[in-house]
């Protein structure tokens, strides 16, 4: 059987100031955030350890056949490897990223979806067809556009920092260049980022630091974002999982 994610169990009481759904997507998607994180890191300290180890590269090597790839692939691999170290050795971090990122895409479909449920059951501020249009693919658009399409459809206001914001778009960039164009800077990351660090066609380096605060920034939006229309639509019923 395949493996499948449940939500967290929540006890919706009487009195209940939240929805229950929001939470529920929102505290997983900060969960799963911190977690591939501090998973990156151990991993990466943890296989240094090994290869560093008497015998540990050879253990390796073993092992990794032993599970069905030839000696011809893991020569070629290792070749691959030493051939650009320096651009490898950077990706533990960038891929820490994509999926810092995939969470909160799968996050921000799962509270549009249920804030097209909830206007059905809770006075809402009527939207245009294009609106509506822009709810219904909120997945599909930069975060400080999705920020903007849930205060609308919703009719809240959303409290966030300008710091914040501006480390969420410089990790949108980021992730962007990481999936578009390799991780090398472009044209159109240097005019977009506020940075003045960068050189065209450069490798773009993600550090730990760095990688940390936009991670805490995203997850305050996450937590803004949660509470204010978990409060918003707690009259709502039941949300159909």
């Amino acid at each position: 059987m395949g493996i499948k994610i449940s939500l967290p169990k929540v006890t919706k009481l009487p009195d209940a100031k939240i929805h229950t759904f929001p939470a529920q997507v929102g505290f997983q998607a900060m969960d799963f955030m911190r977690g591939v994180l501090f998973y990156a890191m151990i991993s990466d300290v943890a296989a240094g350890k090994t290869i560093r180890q008497p015998g540990g590269l050879s253990s390796l090597e073993e092992d990794i056949i032993s599970q069905g790839l030839s000696k011809e692939a893991w020569n070629d691999g290792w070749n691959c490897i030493e051939q650009y170290l320096n651009v490898f050795e950077q990706s533990v971090f960038q891929n820490v990223l994509i999926l810092i990122r995939s969470h909160w895409d799968w996050y921000i479909r799962q509270t549009g979806d249920f804030v097209r449920f909830a206007r059905t059951h809770v006075t809402s501020p009527p939207l245009t067809a294009k609106q509506a249009e822009q709810l219904a693919r909120i997945s599909f658009k930069e975060i400080k556009q999705q920020l903007s399409i849930l205060e609308r459809s919703c009719g809240i206001s959303l409290n966030i920092a300008e710091d914040v914001l501006h480390d969420i778009h410089e990790m949108s960039l980021v992730r962007n260049i990481g999936l578009h164009n390799r991780w090398e800077v472009d044209s159109f990351y240097l005019e977009k980022t506020a940075s003045n660090e960068r050189e065209l066609g450069e490798i773009r380096t993600i550090e730990i630091r760095e990688l940390q605060k936009w991670c805490s920034s995203l997850t305050a939006v996450i937590r803004e974002v949660t509470f204010s229309v978990a409060i918003k639509y707690v009259s709502a019923p039941d949300y159909p999982i």
